[in-house]
This record gives structure tokens, sequence and C-alpha cells, in this order.
């Protein structure tokens, strides 16, 4: 970790990276840079290195789901055993109606939710609970998606599938 230079983190307050990171993901390295107020070269440099290092694993692009009827929700999983998070995430592709799951550093894994009715996360929540290696579980969230009027063609559900498998490609590409 020592030879993993962290300095953008260590140069903005964590309120700020965690504004950048609500903001949106497509955001160009300048934009980045400006928001942060660095220099966009060395927003360029942490992301090619975290890349290169395991730091960032990579990025998802994730369409709105009211196109679908469903909502989402997250909540944090406390697994106080390094050794079985490797088992949760393989059997948390068994719980009903997880969509996926972000390793944080530490004890603790987001997991996120569709949600089709309240009944059906709480089943998701206790199936979830279930799991080996779980310690703990905090409380289950839903959180509401804008609304979209659009209603998507079969183009538009290809250029998704494209952004889905090459989210790190340019939109031109």
């Amino acid at each position: 970790m020592d030879d993993l230079d962290l300095s953008l983190l260590r140069e903005t307050s964590r309120g700020r990276i965690m504004w950048w990171g609500s903001s949106d993901p497509r955001l160009s390295y300048r934009e980045i840079a400006q928001r942060l107020r660095v220099d966009p070269t060395t927003v360029w440099n942490r992301f090619r290195t975290w890349r290169r290092e395991g730091f960032l694993l990579g990025y998802s692009v994730v369409p709105n789901p009211t196109l679908f009827g469903i909502g989402l929700a997250a909540g944090s999983v406390r697994i106080d055993n390094p050794k079985a998070k490797e088992g949760f995430f393989r059997d948390l592709s068994s719980v009903e109606g997880a969509a996926f799951a972000v390793d944080q550093v530490g004890q603790w894994v987001v997991v996120m939710f569709v949600v089709e009715s309240e009944r059906g996360l709480k089943r998701s929540v206790a199936q979830t609970r279930r799991l080996a290696g779980v310690s703990e579980m905090e409380p289950c969230i839903p959180f509401h998606c804008p609304p979209t009027t659009m209603v998507p063609g079969s183009r538009d559900w290809q250029v998704l599938e494209a952004l889905r498998m090459h989210p790190v490609s340019g939109v031109s590409e």
C-alpha cells in the first residue's frame, strides 16, 4: 500500500470526495479535477495507478430501475472474519433481489437490492442476514431514482449494453 500514491485523497476532504462520488460518473478527468481543484494530470495519474494496482476494479453502468417498475435499496453488512468474505459474495448470488455488492475496506460490504415491494425487500434482507459470516446488517434503506419519461428503443439498449461491457471506453468508441 505504501507504493500506491493516494495524495489525491489526502489533498481533499472526505466530504468533497463523497460529493464527487455522488455526481455524474462519466465526468472527464478535467471536470473531476476542476471540481476537486487539482491538476487534471493528477486525477488521470491516480485513476491509471488505481486500475494498475487493483485499487479501482472497474466501473458499472446501470439503467434507471424505474424503467423496469422497480426501486433500489442498499445496506451495509459486517463480516468480522475477512476469510469469510469470499464465501459471502458467492452465497449472496442465491439471495433473491441482490443486485450487486461492493467490498469496502475492512469488515464492511455494501449490498444493493432491487425492490419490487416492501415485503420482498424484507425477505431479501432476512436471507442476507442468514448467510455464513454475517455478523451484523445495518438497516437497508430504499432510495428513489428520478423518474424517467423516456421509453428506450432497441438502439438505446444496444448503447447501454456497450457501456456496460466497456464502461471506461470513450463515448465515441
